[in-house]
This record gives structure tokens, sequence and C-alpha cells, in this order.
């Protein structure tokens, strides 16, 4: 990556591979498993408990996705435990004996661009695959790969005129949004977008010496 250390990477539970970017990264790089992984095993080990449209499948995800802070997660993962009664289900210790490794509370602060699993690079191996051959010559392989980079570069060129067409639609809007949309894609954008607008519906208020974010109504 020309010299530069990735920010983060995001790989599955394989110990080899966190033992190596120990050793490599060491301090540059912020290792976080990909949540998917994880909790792969989920509907195995919790079986029915664990069913679709269930309860407990709906206040377990919703524990995952929604706790943003360390003190609720916390509290919210105690609460699951007892009112399932799984304070012993081997599952439940192991995810959130590591939970430093894929939990939001202790991801949030590091970048990933929206991502918490690594579908994204399997998807584009799949991709790759259904391109190229299994047993196709390297030139087959040369000519196939070329193919997919051209459209690519096409997909990637139709969404910077996109881009060019929102920059133009906004240019007396808030600065930082000025700013994103300079450096994003229109979908990223409208995503960064949402956030912004979330934004403007709170205000920040000291409260007995802590700072609070209060909801305008």
């Amino acid at each position: 990556m020309g010299g530069k250390h990735p920010v983060t990477i995001l790989t599955d539970q394989c110990k080899d591979m966190t033992k190596a970017i120990k050793e490599v990264f060491t301090d540059y790089t912020t290792h976080l498993w990909c949540k998917r992984h994880v909790l792969h095993y989920a509907p195995e080990e919790l079986g029915p408990l664990y069913r679709s449209n269930g309860p407990f499948r709906r206040d377990f995800h919703y524990v995952i996705n929604q706790m943003l802070t360390v003190d609720e997660f916390e509290r919210a993962w105690e609460h699951l435990l007892e009112t399932y009664s799984l304070q012993d289900n081997e599952f439940m210790k192991r995810t959130y004996a590591k939970r430093k490794m894929w939990a939001k509370p202790w991801a949030k602060d590091t970048f990933c661009a929206r991502m918490a699993s690594t579908q994204r690079s399997e998807s584009a191996n799949s991709i790759l695959k259904k391109v190229v051959p299994r047993n196709s010559s390297m030139n087959r392989f040369v000519q196939q790969y070329n193919k997919l980079l051209f459209l690519q570069a096409r997909e990637e060129q139709k969404a910077e005129h996109q881009r060019k067409q929102v920059q133009g639609i906004n240019s007396r809007d808030y600065a930082i949004r000025k700013h994103a949309i300079s450096v994003y894609m229109k979908n990223c954008f409208e995503l960064f977008s949402e956030e912004v607008d979330k934004a403007t519906e709170y205000v920040v208020m000291i409260i007995n010496g802590v700072k609070r974010y209060l909801k305008l109504t």
C-alpha cells in the first residue's frame, strides 16, 4: 500500500492471521474480527431460541447493532443473559469474552467505511471467479481480468458523473457536506448526509459536569 499501513483490517477468527497482524503492523493498524463470522454459529449453538422472528433473536441483534457505548453494551448484554437464562451458555461466554474484537462500542472510533465484515472482499472474489474460468490459461485470465477492470472503470465513471450532479445541487449546503461531496461518491455521500441531518436534531449540554446529547423537540 505504498508503504502506508492500513488503518483497519477485518478478518475472521484465524489465530495465525491475528498473530501475523500483530507482528507486521504493530501499533499502526486496528485489527477487528468480522462480525458475520463471529455470529455465524449462533443458530447452531443457540438452537430454537435463535429462530427467525423470535424475541431472543430480535433482542440479541438489538444489543449487537444499537448499543453505542461500553456501559450500554455491558448492561444490555447482562440483561439479555438474565432474561433468557443464558449465563452458562458457552457460545455466549465465548462471544462476550472477545467483544473488544467485534462489538460496536470498541470499534466506533475506528475507521471502517461502514464495514463490519469481510463480505465485501469475499464478494470481489466471487465476482472474479464468475469472470475467470477455474481452469483458464494465463492468457485467458489476463484477458478476462482486463475486461473486469474495464467494466469497473466504467461504473466508476458513471458514479463520478452522478457525484458532479449532486455537487452542483448542493453548492450552498453546509461546509462539511460540501467537502464530503468533493471526496465521496453519490451513494456514500447520501449516507453521510443522513448522519449530518441526524446530528442537527441534537445539542450538547453539560449536566452535572457531564456532556450529554439532547434531542431537540
